[in-house]
């Protein structure tokens, strides 16, 4: 691909990755602690502790997997590459997750990058989607500690590179990177079989005017390398692959989980959520600007999809569903943002914490909203070069938007969602401001005691954030269960289970001490203990 591009245009994208990986640098340290980071490095442990087990290296007492029907993958390198640098403070060990998880997003941002160029063989139009991903504000937070939905979502782009690959020439290569990709993808997330089944149905439209036989061969060569990776990659799969595979699909459609979702000013259960859930949470975390970009690629490309059916002829091969690598990709890429978000509808799945169960579909909505920026090219070149302008104008908002409010671009809400976000949705379900909540208690706590009694008001785990702190911060925090004996509270309002007649009765005791507000949107309080 990199023949393509001239030496000019190839410094270009140099200097733009160098820009993005040594920003990211400077920042993976600055973000708190998501609730649930602590159990993802358990389940990588309890892998790791299995397989060593299993193979006989060294006996473990009760090397059972903790959550089995979860995926391995990241986890399990994660761990690895800690234990290879032998880092033991928990701050630190903590720290390189983040590093990890940001690399990990480097890398998939490059395949997207790849993708965009296959696509629109542009390297100004790449690097604008790539721009446009890693400016989206919820998304750049995300790469430094989701490990578990960023990284899917970036695991699912190099997959999908590499089935186009597959795609256009079905050669051992390509279906061995192919299947090694969409294994480490499933062993993620196991939603993540609806790629190879895409492709599968891609696969055999592209042979209907083909050999069957070369079909049968190449279908079962992928189908046998991607069971065997996937298995091997999962150690919960090993003692029993089906039934272990099958409990795993179940359990991601329907988590048993007992969690109210806070949205349009109410609290609905987790297992009943309305059908517009998803609809809602991208309409208002997504700039307006990408969305109305959307919009129109969307119309674009579903009118030409439509106009391509119903042209289908079998004796002539240039009236086909697509035309060329690049109507593929487009084909795929809708397919890709509407069939995981019709069948969460009707499968009435279980999704708590936003949308982030199906971010992955978010770099296909950046790739269909170049289409229209792409077309005028055609139209008219003027037109281009003011559309650069406005992306221009809408790079330096979120440049500055994010600089601003960093380290806190997870509480992005657009200008859809209305005034004061937080009254009606959930903003800091990961918790991780509770960082941010307990140095600022440590710096501008007046008393000189040596410790200070710190207790949370809201579900969101207080103490792994204490564990994290640096060792000096760490020795002057003192986590209280009662909450009347704290002399300081933090809240940053995300409750499973709603309860806000004991919480008003508790909160008659203390004062506000600090509230934390970015752009109109509510995060954390911290209260102080009525003297």
């Amino acid at each position: 691909m990199f023949t393509l591009l001239s030496k000019k245009n190839l410094l270009i994208v140099l200097i733009f990755f160098v820009l993005y990986f040594f920003l990211g640098f400077l920042c993976f340290k600055h973000y708190g602690f998501a609730f649930d980071e602590d159990i993802q490095r358990q389940i990588g442990e309890s892998n790791l502790k299995y397989i060593i087990n299993y193979f006989g290296i060294s006996h473990i007492s009760s090397p059972e997997i903790l959550y089995p029907h979860y995926g391995v993958s990241f986890e399990a390198l994660a761990l690895i590459v800690e234990k290879i640098f032998r880092v033991q403070d928990i701050h630190n060990q903590y720290l390189l997750r983040h590093f990890l998880i940001f690399l990990f997003s480097f890398i998939g941002v490059f395949f997207f990058f790849l993708l965009l160029f296959k696509r629109y063989r542009s390297t100004i139009l790449s690097l604008i989607g790539c721009l446009l991903l890693i400016l989206s504000p919820r998304f750049f937070a995300e790469s430094f500690y989701n490990s578990k939905d960023i990284v899917f979502m970036y695991a699912f782009i190099i997959s999908f590179y590499f089935s186009l690959l597959f795609l256009e020439n079905p050669k051992t290569k390509n279906i061995i990177f192919f299947t090694l990709a969409c294994a480490f993808l499933i062993n993620i997330r196991v939603i993540g079989v609806i790629l190879p089944l895409l492709v599968t149905i891609i696969f055999f439209i592209k042979y209907l005017r083909s050999d069957y036989k070369e079909f049968i061969l190449y279908f079962f060569s992928y189908l046998f390398f991607l069971i065997i990776f996937t298995i091997l990659m999962w150690p919960s799969l090993w003692s029993d692959p089906i039934n272990g595979f099958i409990n795993a699909f179940f359990v991601f459609k329907s988590y048993n989980i007992e969690i109210y979702n806070y949205y349009l000013g109410n609290y609905t259960n987790a297992k009943n959520i309305h059908w517009y859930y998803i609809p809602l949470w991208i309409f208002i975390t997504t700039p307006p600007f990408i969305l109305l970009m959307f919009f129109l690629g969307k119309v674009l490309l579903i009118k030409r999809v439509f106009g391509r059916l119903f042209s289908i002829n079998n004796k002539d091969e240039n009236k086909d569903l697509w035309r060329g690598s690049s109507e593929l990709i487009d084909l795929i890429s809708i397919l890709s943002i509407i069939l995981p978000i019709c069948l969460t509808i009707l499968l009435n799945s279980t999704l708590y914490n936003g949308w982030r169960h199906l971010y992955f579909v978010y770099p296909f909505l950046i790739l269909i909203s170049i289409n229209p920026i792409y077309r005028l090219k055609i139209i008219n070149q003027k037109l281009q070069k003011l559309s650069y302008l406005v992306i221009a104008v809408f790079s330096l908002y979120y440049s500055f938007w994010n600089f601003k409010f960093h380290p806190f671009q997870y509480s992005y809400f657009n200008i859809l969602s209305g005034q004061k976000a937080h009254l009606n949705f959930d903003v800091d379900y990961w918790g991780l401001s509770n960082k941010y909540a307990l140095e600022y208690i440590i710096k501008n706590n007046k008393y000189n005691s040596e410790k200070i009694n710190v207790s949370n008001l809201s579900d969101t785990n207080l103490i792994l954030n204490i564990k994290l702190l640096e060792k000096e911060k760490r020795a002057k925090i003192n986590y209280v269960g009662e909450v009347m004996k704290s002399d300081f509270l933090i809240d940053n309002n995300i409750f499973f289970k709603p309860s806000n007649k004991k919480r008003r009765e508790i909160l008659e005791h203390f004062d506000i001490f600090h509230q934390l507000i970015i752009d109109n949107v509510l995060i954390t309080s911290i209260y102080r203990k009525k003297i």
